[in-house]
């Protein structure tokens, strides 16, 4: 007989394409529907890299997705995205050129 399975659920988060799910990536926040953490997406972001590049590396994820975690990242509202996303307060969401907000 089998056992059931732990099913984990996404948190959602005031942006439509972020979700927490416990037991993925420590918990912190996600692109929905991947395991793509939006840590990744700034240090990619952060690093130079252009949105189109980051669709082009990562091309089953959505460019709407990639803005929300940009705009995601500290700066946005709430504090613990600081710790969540291991980056001082301002942000990339604040670097963002007026086009891209």
């Amino acid at each position: 007989m089998a056992t059931p399975q732990t099913v984990s659920t996404a948190q959602k988060t005031e942006h439509p394409h972020i979700v927490r799910v416990h037991g993925v990536c420590g918990g912190r926040p996600i692109i929905k529907g991947t395991r793509l953490s939006v840590r990744h997406i700034a240090q990619l972001y952060k690093a130079g890299d252009t949105v189109e590049e980051i669709i082009h590396a990562h091309p089953h994820v959505k460019s709407a997705a990639v803005y929300d975690a940009i705009s995601y990242l500290p700066g946005s509202s709430t504090g613990d995205r600081a710790g969540d996303c291991g980056q001082p307060s301002g942000g990339v969401a604040d670097n963002l050129p007026s086009g891209d907000r």
